[in-house]
């Protein structure tokens, strides 16, 4: 079984199925490592698709999964509110106290 590992706005199920893969035909449960190549800028250099080793909550197994990987980062760089919001989206799968420090990051708009 493949794996993929969602992070950032990419745990927002909504945004992920519902207005980037099921747009392009791609059914739930479908493989999707390399389809979202152009959503994550990989060809521009802003991301880079890599293998992750992860440990399931379920079973405690370690597996690999596909991920992405920002290559622009820096402590001046900042979110807009819209992508702040997707981020916040995935809440139910963060912690609360992460969640708050989220909500308090500041934007560019």
């Amino acid at each position: 079984m493949n794996w993929y590992f969602a992070y950032g706005s990419n745990m927002n199920a909504v945004r992920l199925f519902e207005e980037r893969l099921q747009p392009e035909g791609v059914p739930r449960g479908e493989r999707i490592a390399g389809r979202l190549d152009g959503y994550e800028g990989v060809a521009g250099g802003h991301y880079e698709r890599r293998n992750v080793p992860f440990v399931r909550a379920d079973t405690g197994a370690t597996v690999e999964a596909v991920t992405y990987v920002a290559l622009l980062v820096g402590e001046a760089l900042r979110p807009t509110r819209d992508y702040l919001g997707q981020l916040l989206a995935g809440r139910d799968l963060l912690p609360p106290d992460y969640c708050a420090r989220l909500g308090a990051t500041p934007t560019i708009d």
